[in-house]
């Protein structure tokens, strides 16, 4: 017979005998000991508090001469779990229990109450010394470990998506959140996670979502300054309790702050680059679209176009009507670029009545067709902000395209479009002159 063979048949032979009522100090403490070293290896590093505290009913009922037992989990951050033998409830425990039909095991963690193991019919020899109490403790101090590390592991988790959701940038768009939500799904008990953000600036909606539904979910909505609206989502695989909704707060609470963060700059480089009086970009923005626009043809081979506009006799309208109708003027003509303006230009005010407009991807012929529109409806677009009737605001124009001049830098295509603009002005203004010297005709000007 093996030696395991043996210490089983003594293990046996000693819960018989203490149940028959044998008091013996040896065989008490060689229960003890067993049933000691059992529970002490019951946890993985995996936690499962149900499957844990099913297994310490098995372990007791199996290795004491105890047939009705229960224990329950009262954890901070976790759900209450309760296991019981034969007729033991699974419930709540009743309050007042008398000496005698139970014998109650405290559940200390951290020296705080974290559930109870209670037996009922002890033998006197275990009831004698404290079984159940020193069963208590053991389980306490393995449910400590493995709890410890678990809140760590959580904490870490967590840390993880808030390290990501803390990179976000002005350049924030789908990609960065799905990169969120991919995080979030690897935080404990989430099986799914969604978020839906409706941004104005961008025109539209973002979503991002990876993982699956689960069997419960919980949402939190934010906006952000009334331009940003927020919805996160997580699916999770069980029912949520309260270290789920606890995760689902700090993520939220961190990409609000993120989110409020980089709007915050985003609009504070918006107004850096916006003309205060025509909300048109200003030459800070343009210096800046100039190097993309340069970039992008030069890597794709692909043409852009600059156009420059300046409001004939602007002066005279200010000496004549006052700078309050200037202004008005200017803001009605930078109206008219902005609707002409396709989808990627930079429209701007280059300064006092000069506007300015970047096209990617257009080469001059195209950008020429847009110019020609501009010119030819700017009376009519301006008329509304004259005090009287009659006065015709009329403009000139000068465009530039790369690659027609692939070796000049981009101050000095401006240069090429504004010398183009003071030939139109010679030649009687009200019209477009391109810096190729091309012509495109003075069709509707």
């Amino acid at each position: 017979m093996s030696v395991v063979d043996k210490l089983n048949r003594m293990h046996r032979e000693a819960v018989e005998q203490i149940r028959a009522g044998e008091d013996n100090e040896f065989l008490v403490g060689f229960l003890t000991t067993s049933t000691m070293l059992e529970l002490s290896n019951l946890l993985t590093n995996e936690l499962d508090l149900e499957k844990y505290a099913e297994a310490i009913i098995e372990v007791i009922t199996q290795y004491a001469p105890i047939d009705r037992c229960r224990v329950q989990f009262d954890l901070r951050g976790f759900p209450t779990v309760i296991a019981a033998s034969g007729a033991m409830p699974k419930r709540a425990l009743p309050s007042g229990m008398e000496p005698g039909e139970s014998t109650v095991g405290i559940l200390r963690i951290d020296g705080v109450t974290s559930g109870t193991l209670i037996a009922e019919d002890v033998p006197a020899p275990l009831l004698a010394a404290d079984f159940i109490q020193v069963a208590a403790d053991q389980i306490a101090a393995s449910l400590g470990t493995v709890l410890e590390r678990e809140n760590e592991q959580r904490r870490a988790a967590l840390e993880r998506v808030v390290a990501i959701i803390d990179r976000l940038d002005e350049r924030w768009q789908a990609e960065q959140l799905d990169e969120i939500v991919g995080a979030i799904i690897e935080l404990p008990t989430v099986s799914g996670a969604s978020i839906v953000a409706n941004v104005e600036r961008l025109g539209g909606r973002i979503v991002a979502s990876s993982g699956t539904p689960g069997v419960a979910a919980a949402e939190r909505e934010f906006r952000i300054d009334s331009t940003l609206d927020i919805l996160l989502s997580m699916n999770f695989a069980v029912e949520p309790w309260s270290t789920q909704h606890g995760q689902l707060d700090a993520v939220a609470n961190a990409l609000a702050t993120s989110l409020s963060r980089v709007e915050q700059s985003i609009r504070l480089l918006l107004e850096a680059e916006t003309d205060q009086l025509t909300r048109l970009w200003n030459r800070r923005k343009v210096g800046r679209d100039l190097v993309v626009a340069r970039n992008l043809a030069g890597r794709e081979r692909r043409p852009f176009t600059v156009a420059i506009f300046d409001l004939d006799h602007f002066k005279q309208v200010n000496d004549r009507f006052g700078h309050l109708v200037g202004d008005a003027v200017l803001v009605a003509f930078a109206d008219l670029v902005k609707r002409h303006a396709p989808k990627g230009a930079t429209a701007a005010r280059w300064g006092g009545e000069e506007f300015l407009l970047i096209v990617p991807d257009a080469d001059e012929a195209e950008t020429a067709a847009i110019v020609q529109s501009i010119v030819a409806e700017c009376t009519a677009a301006c008329a509304d902000a004259f005090p009287v009737e009659g006065e015709e605001q009329t403009v000139s124009a000068g465009v530039a395209s790369f690659p027609d001049f692939p070796t000049v830098t981009n101050e000095a295509l401006i240069k090429l479009a504004d010398e183009a603009l003071y030939r139109a002005k010679v030649g009687g203004r009200n019209s477009l002159v391109a810096a190729s010297g091309r012509s495109y005709g003075t069709s509707g000007v």
